[in-house]
């Protein structure tokens, strides 16, 4: 995924739950 800058699409989903969270976001796994 070269638009997020991850080598899979594991690392992409925890950059993105990352980011939701510090949005205050809740992220269920």
């Amino acid at each position: 995924m070269p638009d997020l800058n991850a080598a899979s699409l594991e690392t992409a989903m925890s950059m993105v739950a990352g980011t939701a969270r510090s949005m205050g976001v809740t992220v269920e796994e």
